[in-house]
């Protein structure tokens, strides 16, 4: 962290980021006065309005949170608890308290140019700004369901501490916790999947081009999503392990859609094994010589006795050769380009379904055996890793959250790390002032308070102690100008329920042990 975050440009990011939502707020309230009361209208209405009282709270700008409150928030309930039709009158004080709002924002700093701060007027005639309203917020807040989430995921890791505390005299009662945390395990996996689905599917407008290892792409999703199927063993899974790029959320939606579609189209009453091969090409399209090969990836649904073939000998189209449901797989060939992804298919000599999924790749990732010398490919090597006595790394987590700080110092504790916890600012900066810090990990939300505020501190008094940002908002749900901040001054940025391994390698990667 060598720069300072200043007061202006935390309000610039709010001005930006409570324009973009008073667009959304106008473009439903628009319909919603045109079409009358639908319950749907309303929950995107209260979802854009919690965004800007909430960041509105968190850069202290507390006269926009209580106008939200008793003017446009208990108009729309009164509208709603009493199933109002909608009149001029009421038409006339939304609208009259929406431009108020408009004013209040771009008043923050009434220095900005009409440029930087006019929220850009929609067209009354469209239905544009709902499709896009409604497409960027949920039903409900994904803030609250996913810290919910984290904690019962959380507390399912911990089932497996208590586990090992319990006695081998009493099996019964092991035998019973270890069922209780797999049936845990398995729901908690299946609603991240179900979660996963909504959000991919809310019209998703920005793509996210990260570089990720096409292995730890696909077991997560196939360990949250169950696709494909647990049949299918991960470490039989013929995948080299190579870096790709892409939009890791448009990837799951590929992937998840042609598993389905293979088990929609599997032939009724046979026993079939779950099949996937990967194999690299030269990519003679591309002049980028970091990714200057294809990974194609196979996918197919295999009866109990069936002969083996070869995959790649096969002709692919952009045809499926099943015409029911063909629609879904058109749809997913077009998202594929999203990604610069290409879906094929082919039919098979028992009349099965075959899919291809090609997208330009790295290298094979190569280790050094130590025992001769030669390079294998990973993951199948695995490095003996060497125990150093080093000096404890201290960690502070601050989250107004108690389940999810407890959680997740127990994460940090196990990995080695010696680990702090506060509640507020006013407890982090106690413990700044008493102990040695190497690594901040904070919620970006505090109630009335936001980490942006001990990070504003800190790049002050103590600029070279790193920050990681956790919230349970999905990235699609925080405005470009505070993710450019959060990118600017922080290490890296995590969504809840974070796994433990992606914390791991987070750790691992900023303050080494």
């Amino acid at each position: 962290m060598t720069n300072t975050v200043t007061d202006k440009e935390i309000l610039l990011a709010f001005i930006k980021n409570a324009t973009q939502k008073v667009q959304e707020l106008n473009g439903v309230a628009t319909v919603l006065l045109k079409e009358g009361a639908r319950p749907e209208l309303f929950d995107a209405i209260a979802r854009s309005t919690s965004a800007i009282k909430s960041f509105a709270s968190t850069c202290h700008q507390n006269h926009i949170s209580d106008f939200i409150t008793s003017k446009l928030d208990s108009e729309f309930d009164h509208i709603r608890l009493q199933n109002l039709s909608i009149t001029e009158e009421i038409k006339k004080n939304v609208k009259e308290n929406i431009t108020v709002l408009k004013d209040l924002i771009k008043n923050v700093l009434k220095e900005e140019s009409p440029q930087e701060t006019e929220v850009s007027k929609e067209d009354d005639d469209t239905f544009h700004s709902l499709l896009t309203s409604i497409g960027q917020l949920s039903v409900w807040s994904f803030h609250e369901l996913m810290n919910a989430l984290a904690k019962v995921h959380g507390y399912t890791e911990m089932l497996e501490d208590i586990n090992q505390q319990i006695p081998d005299t009493t099996p019964q009662l092991k035998s019973d916790l270890k069922t209780i945390q797999e049936k845990l395990i398995y729901n908690t996996s299946h609603m991240t999947g179900i979660i996963n689905r909504i959000r991919s599917l809310r019209g998703k407008t920005k793509i996210n081009i990260k570089e990720h290892n096409i292995r730890d792409v696909i077991k997560n999703i196939q360990d949250l999503t169950q696709q494909p199927p647990k049949s299918l063993n991960w470490s039989s899974l013929h995948i080299p392990s190579v870096n790709v790029q892409f939009d890791q959320i448009i990837f799951e939606q590929i992937w998840v859609h042609l598993w389905k579609l293979l088990g929609e189209w599997q032939i009724p009453g046979t026993l079939v094994q779950s099949m996937c091969f990967g194999k690299i090409d030269l990519n003679k399209s591309t002049n980028n010589p970091k990714f200057k090969n294809n990974l194609t990836i196979y996918i197919w649904l295999e009866p109990n006795g069936t002969v083996k073939f070869d995959p790649t000998t096969l002709q692919y189209s952009t045809q499926t050769p099943q015409p029911d449901l063909a629609y879904v797989f058109h749809y997913t060939s077009k998202i594929a380009k999203r990604i610069s992804a290409e879906v094929n298919c082919a039919k098979t000599a028992y009349n099965g379904v075959i899919f291809s999924i090609t997208i330009p790749c790295g290298d094979i990732n190569l280790s050094v055996s130590e025992s001769t010398g030669n390079q294998i490919p990973q993951p199948l090597h695995i490095l003996k890793m060497k125990q150093q006595d080093k000096a404890v790394k201290n960690v502070l987590i601050l989250d107004d959250e108690k389940d999810l700080r407890t959680i997740l110092s127990l994460k940090i504790n196990k990995m080695g790390y010696a680990v702090s916890v506060a509640e507020n600012i006013a407890e982090a900066n106690k413990i700044l002032d008493s102990k040695h810090i190497d690594l901040i990990i904070s919620d970006l939300f505090l109630g009335q308070e936001s980490g942006l505020d001990l990070l504003k501190t800190l790049s002050i008094n103590a600029p070279k102690i790193p920050f990681i940002f956790i919230t349970g908002a999905s990235e699609d749900d925080i405005s470009k100008p505070i993710l450019d901040i959060l990118a600017k001054y922080s290490k890296a940025f995590l969504t809840k329920p974070i796994a433990t391994q992606l914390l791991k390698e987070t750790l691992d990667k900023i303050i080494p042990l």
